[in-house]
């Protein structure tokens, strides 16, 4: 079982339709919807709705220890490549300068990234990191809930110094996640076969 936790309703679109998810109701603001071994929550933008999110979706699918929590989302990055997808291997709080190591050391076939999490869109990318709003938020609250090894972050690039934050539209963030399906499919199901024999 996987709890997917994405901001915005144009990253969950193409998520709601490729795992057939249908709506469950909702958790305050969030609106949330589930299928087959999924849950999806769409938290809002920013650590506070996501650390909200993950709160009020555990309340609802249990705090179960074979439960894996996958954030999914764009961020942005000074010259990577729009599109490509990177599993986080640090994530770092701007705000409060905490960071956490997640446990990337199975078969994912994904590069990795360190992923800085911020308070407002990044516009001048100054580091090697992805900038994004919400990962460090979703990170520390759901590894309350299930352990580490199965908590990780996966985020999209859909901005950098060529093509800026603010040049982001709801169609290309549904196009970006929708690009990266199969990526997102691959990772849930080894995050499962792992549930399976931890």
């Amino acid at each position: 079982m996987t709890n997917l936790v994405v901001a915005m309703p144009a990253e969950a679109r193409p998520l709601i339709e490729f795992f057939n998810l249908r709506k469950s109701g909702s958790l305050s603001s969030s609106k949330v919807f589930a299928g087959e071994g999924v849950w999806l929550v769409i938290s809002g933008v920013g650590a506070r709705a996501a650390r909200l999110a993950v709160e009020r979706l555990s309340s609802r699918t249990g705090p179960y220890v074979d439960r894996c929590w996958v954030n999914v989302g764009v961020a942005g990055h000074a010259d990577h490549e729009l599109g490509r997808a990177f599993l986080a291997a640090k994530i770092e709080d701007a705000t409060t300068g905490r960071s956490w190591s997640p446990q990337v050391d199975f078969p994912h076939g994904l590069p990795t990234a360190e992923v800085r999490t911020v308070a407002r869109p990044e516009q001048r990318y100054d580091e090697d990191v992805l900038y994004d709003m919400e990962a460090a938020a979703f990170y520390e609250t759901a590894i309350r809930f299930s352990p580490r090894e199965k908590v990780h972050v996966l985020k999209i690039v859909s901005d950098n110094l060529r093509r800026p934050v603010e040049t982001v539209t709801a169609e290309a963030a549904s196009q970006l996640v929708n690009q990266q399906l199969p990526a997102v499919e691959r990772l849930l199901t080894q995050l499962e076969r792992l549930s399976a024999v931890g």
